[in-house]
């Protein structure tokens, strides 16, 4: 967007609607990644495993580990885009994107792991007059279609005009020996040819609605579902079956591109291609009645509702009646397996197409329901177990299905993944029963009963298997969606428990109500600037500056509050005190039906301002922590022990069972209390302080997800005790602490305790770049490339100009995520120097 467009139209809301969505793996290895195309905006989501709250029902449940998506990358782009795939080239271990912009441009772009964004691996650009065949207005968006054996991809452009951008395959590469080349012939000789482009019109092939690469040919062959002659639903009796199909091969070094096979007088409403994988081969042709199956060899169809009747047939194409009603316009499908087809419809329902082989041909095909789902715009497999569902209406869904045998009960029972407890019914009511697979008679030697239990279905009970596979799908997590929206409103904000906003509603911010959806995805939502909180009820405190809440081991809340607040013995208790500092004090409120001030009933110091308060040991203490002394209460009684500091306090974190204080003169000391209440204080000596400058903010966090690997076993013996177990205490799970901090050079550190052991550093943090990158990795990585070690040196003690940091805290925003997020606060000090002269007169 321009200068002088932005003054007049900002990007409020970055767009939610999922246009399409691929898988790729852009960092090379096994790591999957989900690309989501949302109009100008490109994500990457990686998939990870988060472990799931068990069953509070069940008291033998325990935590499951279940995918879910996390996004790694966003990145806005100056056009929207049309399509996305992924290609990998020879020689690489990861995979590229390939972009469609309009009217015929395209580009590829490859991930850069280091530097965690895009880079342009080549641009194509086909908008030329000689193309446009004098037209000022297309039909046809430049999609891209890429060959399943990554030799080329293909891009429609003006309607008719087919652009081939081939890559470097891997057998030209071994073709292109070095014995063969010529002294003087370089690496250019074995480039990929250049890209090309078909006049489709020249052949006869207008009006193009969809295409797509097939399987199972040794040249790159693309099959075009396209309309010579147009028609509409008023001239069905003069023009009913107006479609066709053509198959043309293609020939980079001659650049020749013959039909192999075509087929015509398919019906007028035929609107997408569906390539079958191999060893079966061929495509489904999907109309909004019938669902047709071509290959060079074999044609196929079915009737899939009650519009026609039931004794016509489509140019000998239609054989069967589906068992199940349903229209195929608008619809979106996808393989899990190649004789099962996953369709889901245009109002969320999910169908599974069985297909019955003989050799490589399809027989018949039998129907049956998989579940309901969001209104499917795009469909994705991920991995071997995963399926991504994109929507342009509703939240969009990650499932996670398992094969399971199909049985007449499962065809009873589908669910609906969006209300896992609502069961869906037929249309008419009763069980609807598979399509009989007629091969079955042909290929087995049945007895009389076994025949009759095929033909009429005589035994068979409600539960018995059918002989068809099914799945079963469960949902992982989900993206959010507030599209499209079909009325909007904007009002001011009301918060009732805040009083002072209703004297002063000029001043309350705005927010936008929006209506989105379609049918059962629609949903109303508030959009607003800024993060704001659920307010319960709130007062004005002058001249206090800051409040924590603690709660005290044994404190059981009286059955009055309990019964007033609704809650039980298994939920978790709450805070019993909060503590509100001042500038010359400290006030201590007790919570209960009311506010009760307890100031000097506990053991808090209350005459200087305190810094910080937290709980210890399982909440069974309390700590609180003033400018020059820290106190700790068990309970929140009137006795309690504490330390005395000579240097003033700067920041300090508490985190169970360690205190972390920062002194003036960047000293910085970590104290540990023991289960008897034993106060352990140690000074913190960081490796060339005088070198790195001091330290100017610091923070401790829990690593549960292990990034920096496991604790080291170099423990002392009373940790053995816990770590490994004795005859006297259990075993338990130990838990990586990790010391984060900054220095006055503004280098990034991250230590592992109680070793000490430093497993993160990163210089010039103050810069914020787009990716902190590991120093020490990348001083052993120079190593191995010669890179002189003082490169290295000279960055981690390089002087940074301001900002600096002067607060840090690293923490979990989703409870139920292993990725941490790093918050950091910076102080920009601006420094004015005045020159000036005093002249005396």
């Amino acid at each position: 967007m321009s200068t002088q467009a932005y003054a007049l139209c900002k990007l409020r809301q970055p767009p939610t609607v999922i246009q399409q969505c691929i898988e790729a793996h852009l960092k090379g290895g096994d790591e999957t990644h989900l690309v989501l195309a949302k109009t100008h905006f490109l994500q990457i989501f990686r998939i990870s495993l988060r472990s799931d709250a068990p069953d509070l029902d069940n008291n033998n449940s325990e935590p499951t580990l279940k995918p879910v998506l996390d996004l790694i990358y966003e990145k806005r782009l100056f056009g929207n885009i049309e399509s996305v795939c992924a290609v990998r080239y020879p020689h690489k271990d990861r995979d590229s994107l390939l972009l469609s912009f309009r009217d015929a441009k395209a580009s590829i772009v490859e991930f850069d792991p280091p530097y965690n964004d895009f880079r342009i691996y080549s641009l194509h650009f086909f908008e030329d007059e000689r193309f446009k065949d004098q037209h000022e207005a297309y039909t046809s968006l430049p999609i891209l279609k890429t060959d399943p054996k990554q030799s080329c991809a293909v891009m429609l452009i003006y309607d008719t005009k087919l652009v081939v951008i081939p890559f470097r395959s891997q057998d030209k590469i071994l073709l292109d020996d070095e014995d063969d080349m010529d002294e003087g012939e370089d690496e250019s000789a074995k480039a990929a040819p250049k890209s090309f482009i078909i006049d489709l019109a020249a052949m006869g092939i207008r009006n193009i609605k969809d295409y797509i690469f097939l399987n199972g040919y040794f040249e790159p062959t693309l099959l075009i579902l396209h309309e010579p002659i147009l028609t509409w639903t008023g001239r069905l009796a003069i023009k009913r079956d107006t479609c066709a199909l053509t198959a043309i091969s293609l020939t980079f070094s001659q650049q020749v591109n013959p039909i192999v096979w075509d087929a015509d007088n398919l019906p007028y409403d035929s609107t997408r291609l569906e390539a079958v994988p191999d060893p079966i081969g061929g495509a489904f042709v999907f109309s909004t009645n019938y669902l047709l199956y071509f290959n060079q060899n074999n044609r196929y169809g079915l009737l899939v509702n009650d519009t026609l009747p039931a004794e016509y047939v489509h140019n000998g194409y239609m054989r069967e009646k589906s068992s199940i009603n349903m229209t195929l316009d608008a619809s979106t499908s996808i393989f899990l397996a190649p004789e099962r087809m996953l369709v889901s419809l245009k109002g969320g329902e999910l169908c599974l197409f069985h297909l019955n082989l003989d050799a490589r041909n399809v027989q018949s095909v039998a129907v049956t329901r998989a579940g309901s789902s969001v209104l499917t715009s795009c469909m994705c497999r991920l991995n071997k177990d995963l399926l991504f569902l994109g929507s342009r209406f509703g939240d969009s869904l990650l499932l996670l299905f398992a094969e399971k045998a199909y049985t007449m009960e499962t065809q009873q029972d589908d669910f609906d993944l969006e209300q896992p407890g609502k069961k869906i019914k037929s249309e008419s009511g009763a069980i609807q029963a598979p399509v009989l697979d007629r091969s079955l008679l042909l290929k087995k030697d049945l007895t009389e009963e076994e025949a009759d239990d095929l033909l009429y279905n005589t035994s068979a009970s409600g539960n018995e298997s059918s002989g068809l596979t099914g799945y079963s799908f469960q949902v992982c997590d989900s993206v959010p969606n507030i599209g499209a929206i079909a009325h909007s409103a904007i009002g001011t904000s009301v918060d009732p428990a805040t009083e002072s906003q209703r004297d002063h509603w000029k001043t309350r911010p705005l927010e936008k109500v929006v209506c989105a959806g379609y049918g059962k995805n629609g949903s109303i939502s508030v959009i607003q600037q800024g993060v704001r909180p659920d307010l319960n009820f709130g007062y004005d405190l002058p001249g206090h500056t800051a409040l924590w809440t603690v709660r005290k081991s044994g404190f059981n809340l009286n059955k009055k509050r309990r019964n007033k607040i609704d809650l039980n013995e298994t939920e978790e208790k709450l805070d019993n005190y909060l503590i509100i500092t001042k500038q010359q004090g400290t006030l201590v409120l007790e919570l209960g039906e009311n506010f009760e001030e307890v100031t000097d009933k506990v053991g808090f110091v209350t005459d200087e301002t305190t810094l910080n308060v937290g709980n210890l040991l399982s909440d069974s203490r309390i700590c609180q922590i003033t400018e020059t002394k820290l106190r700790i209460l068990k309970g929140g009684v009137k006795k309690g022990q504490g330390l005395s500091f000579q240097h003033k306090i700067l920041s300090s974190t508490i985190l169970d069972p360690y205190v972390l204080i920062l002194f003036e003169g960047n000293k910085m000391e970590l104290i540990r209390l023991g289960n008897s209440d034993e106060i352990t204080k140690e000074s913190v000596q960081l490796p060339e302080p005088s070198l790195l400058g001091g330290v100017t903010a610091c923070s401790l966090f829990v690593d549960e997800a292990r990034i920096f690997g496991e604790i080291s076993p170099n423990l002392k013996e009373e940790d053995e005790d816990d770590l490994y177990g004795s005859d006297t205490k259990p075993k338990i799970q130990r838990k990586n602490t990790l010391l984060i901090l900054t220095r006055e050079n503004n280098r990034l550190e991250i230590y592992l305790l109680p070793e000490f052991q430093l497993v993160f550093a990163t210089p010039q943090f103050n810069k914020a770049p787009a990716l902190i990158y590991h120093s020490l990795e990348a001083q052993q990585r120079g190593k191995k490339e010669n890179v002189p070690t003082s490169f290295f040196v000279a960055a981690d003690r390089a002087l940074t100009p301001d900002p600096i940091v002067r607060e840090l805290m690293m923490c979990c925003l989703d409870p139920n995520s292993s990725m941490p997020y790093l918050m950091v606060n910076f102080q920009l000090e601006f420094k004015l120097k005045i020159d000036h002269e005093i002249r005396h007169g």
